[in-house]
């Protein structure tokens, strides 16, 4: 049973939100091819397709008709999530600013840091 939901559920999913539900549109694919097999007997399949596709054929006649085949022109599909978050609420608190000396001096000293280790950084590239 779950894994019927869950192919359900999936097919849903991907014939509404994915490009996925051109494939409703292949009879109408085959109507067409017909309509061309009808007029030229010598079509064959693939080159349908490819002058379909993969050409600029604008000019001949019936440009409303392709649109209608299918992965040939997008749908306006569109996947939103929308989340709703409850409102976070923290205790009434109070902000303490601490005082700051002003007569504290930072010095920093590189008494501790032996020479190799610096010279040692800036080193031009070996080869191996």
């Amino acid at each position: 049973m779950r894994v019927a939901v869950s192919f359900l559920l999936l097919t849903i999913h991907l014939f509404t939100a994915t490009e996925l539900s051109q494939l409703f549109k292949l009879p109408v694919l085959l109507e067409h091819f017909g309509e061309h097999k009808q007029k030229d007997a010598s079509i064959s399949f693939g080159s349908f397709l490819y002058r379909h596709y993969f050409t600029d054929h604008s000019n001949d006649g019936h440009s409303e008709r392709d649109k209608q085949l299918p992965f040939h022109s997008h749908e306006d599909c569109v996947s939103m999530k929308l989340s709703v978050c409850p409102p976070i609420t923290f205790g009434d608190f109070a902000l303490t600013v601490l005082p700051i000396e002003e007569n504290i001096t930072f010095s920093f000293s590189d008494h501790y840091i032996t020479f190799n280790f610096l010279s040692s950084i800036w080193q031009p590239p070996k080869t191996v």
